[in-house]
Order: structure tokens, then C-alpha cells, then sequence
């Protein structure tokens, strides 16, 4: 899990940023995607350590899993919100949008963190580690009706294609490649987890490479506005000189 994870954080905080502070035009989802891909890139900076080389004897372990379920949980509520913001559901521009998704990942963080108290008490196959579970599983399962549907709403279908190309060959290479760099820096292997790791991944690339095209499309317009605003003032000026000299003759 060492190569996604190292991808996954530094694709979560240099995205992030760069959604989140980039110049106009902005667009609906920049917030939203920005908050999430910050949420990703500390999921990941936490799960390194814990799936590669915290043991699950220690106590620091608990600790560790309940924040990469928090943060991998909040990264896909915050994806929600954007790609709603994409389709024009909501607009995450407005300030009480961005008091509600704060609220809901503030909400979970308390949940996740009240519910591993329980579980470290209770045991592992307790309600509450099993509730835990389904949370988790269940954000991730929302987040995939909501990438289909903004997929569906998209016009590159070829693009997508490549972008699914691309996965599967990270997704395929991904144990042969991870079990090397885990050996050297003296991580556990988990093939199977690295697959999935790759996966999450591949999601965010997508979905930054959505919200980027987004930008660049908003860019080009609000560039020919502009040119066409220059055109307009520059014969509005050649007008007035014309009529000036007119009233001078």
C-alpha cells in the first residue's frame, strides 16, 4: 500500500490546494472537490502508517483505523457534495453550503469517534464496530450512483474510456509494483488492499480531471466574453470619434 498511498497524498494535497485557491473563473464543485481531496490526501497520510506497518496488537492501532474511516468517509461525502454542485443541484459557492458539508463531516467525526470508544470496549465483533463498518461501507456505496450519474451527464465519453484504461492497468500492476517498495522500506504487503487503494485513486484523478475540463471550458468563455467586451468598447470609441468629427464639420 506504499505506492497508492504515497499517490493518494499527493494527489489529495496538491489538488486540494488547487481547487481550493485557484484563480476565477470558479466554478461550482471547486469548494466542494477541494475540501474533499484534502480530506483524501490526511486519509491517506494516516493510513500509511496503519495498514503498512502499525500491528493490530498496538494500541495506537484503534486510533489510527478509526481516523482513516472518518477521513475516508468525510472525502466521500465532500465528492457528493461536488458532484451534485457539478450537475447544478446545489451551488457549493454559497456560504450555507459550505456550513452544512462542514457540519455533516463535523457530525461524523464525532459518530466515528463516540462509536470506537464503544467498539474498543465492547470488542471487535460488537454492534458498534459492526455499525462502523456499515457507515463506512455504506458512504462509499452513495458516492457511486453519484459518479455514474455525473458520468452520465458528461459528453467525453471517449475520454472516459481512457481514464477506465488507465485504472485498470494501475489496478492490475498495482501488487507488482507496491510489493517491491514494501519489502525495501520493511511495510506488510497486501495485494489485494494495494487494488483497492489504486481504485480510490483512480476516482479522484477522474474526478479532478472532470471538474478541470470544467475550469478550462468556464475559461474559454469568460476569455471570448472578455475579447468580445474589448470589441464592443473599441467600436464604441471609433463611434464616438466618427461622430465627433462630424459635429466639427
Amino acid at each position: 500500500l506504499v505506492l497508492p498511498g504515497l499517490a493518494g497524498v499527493l494527489l489529495g494535497f496538491v489538488a486540494g490546494v488547487w481547487c481550493l485557491t485557484r484563480a476565477k473563473p470558479s466554478l461550482r464543485g471547486d469548494f466542494s472537490w477541494g475540501f474533499g481531496l484534502m480530506w483524501f490526501g490526511t486519509m491517506n497520510v494516516v493510513g500509511l502508517p496503519l495498514y503498512c506497518w502499525v500491528r493490530s496488537d498496538v494500541a495506537l492501532y484503534d486510533e489510527l483505523y478509526a481516523a482513516t474511516l472518518s477521513f475516508t468517509m468525510c472525502a466521500c461525502i465532500s465528492a457528493i457534495f461536488a458532484l451534485l454542485s457539478n450537475c447544478g443541484h446545489i451551488d457549493d459557492g454559497e456560504q450555507g453550503t459550505h456550513g452544512t458539508l462542514m457540519s455533516v463531516c463535523l457530525f461524523i467525526l464525532i459518530v466515528i469517534s463516540s462509536l470506537t470508544q464503544r467498539a474498543s470496549v465492547a470488542g471487535k465483533d460488537s454492534t458498534p464496530q459492526m455499525l462502523l463498518e456499515l457507515l463506512y461501507f455504506l458512504c462509499i456505496a452513495l458516492l457511486a450512483p453519484f459518479m455514474v450519474y455525473r458520468w452520465a451527464r458528461s459528453s467525453t465519453g471517449g475520454a472516459w474510456m481512457f481514464i477506465a484504461l488507465a485504472a485498470l492497468v494501475t489496478m492490475a500492476l498495482s501488487p507488482l509494483l507496491d510489493a517491491p517498495l514494501c519489502w525495501a522500506l520493511g511495510a506488510s504487503a497486501a495485494p489485494h488492499a494495494a487494488v483497492a487503494a489504486w481504485a480510490a485513486v483512480d476516482v479522484m484523478v477522474a474526478a479532478l480531471w472532470m471538474q478541470h475540463r470544467a475550469w478550462r471550458a468556464a475559461a474559454a468563455v469568460a476569455d471570448a466574453s472578455q475579447r468580445a467586451g474589448v470589441a464592443d468598447k473599441a467600436k464604441e470609441i471609433e463611434d464616438n470619434k466618427e461622430e465627433a468629427s462630424k459635429k466639427t464639420d
